[in-house]
């Protein structure tokens, strides 16, 4: 048997696992996951306003959708969480100190969003678990 490498066999692993979890968010939707009890506290209308799942840099996120209605000078704001038919719900949001806006490609603070702006809100997969496969 000829040996690998180890320096051919990581790259080759890492692809595997970035190939994997980019096939797994195509796979899955917003109905194949379940919300921890803190982002419901947080997001109380996330169940209804999860619009997909993404794969982004190997790690996988429920994208949300909502327009800025208001931001405070304290980095709070208040948001219409957009859901997939069209209704909309409203929360304000105190965001957690690493939260950030990403704008023209640069990392800004958030009251550097303007009223109207449609923004997308991405919760890390600590936030959400994939819901198992019921046996029919």
């Amino acid at each position: 048997m000829s040996k690998i490498s180890r320096f051919t066999l990581a790259p080759l692993i890492f692809a595997w696992i970035a190939t994997s979890s980019a096939a797994l968010a195509q796979e899955l939707t917003c109905a194949d996951v379940a919300f921890n009890s803190i982002t419901t506290d947080e997001f109380p209308s996330v169940v209804q306003s999860c619009h997909s799942i993404v794969e982004r840099d190997g790690r996988l996120f429920v994208r949300l959708v909502a327009d800025v209605v208001r931001i405070r000078a304290d980095g709070s704001m208040t948001l219409d969480f957009k859901t997939e038919d069209g209704s909309r719900f409203r929360q304000d949001f105190n965001p957690s100190s690493g939260f950030y806006a990403i704008i023209s490609g640069k990392r800004r603070p958030t009251r550097d969003l303007v009223r109207g702006q449609e923004i997308r809100v991405y919760l890390p997969s600590d936030r959400w678990n994939v819901i198992e496969a019921r046996a029919e």
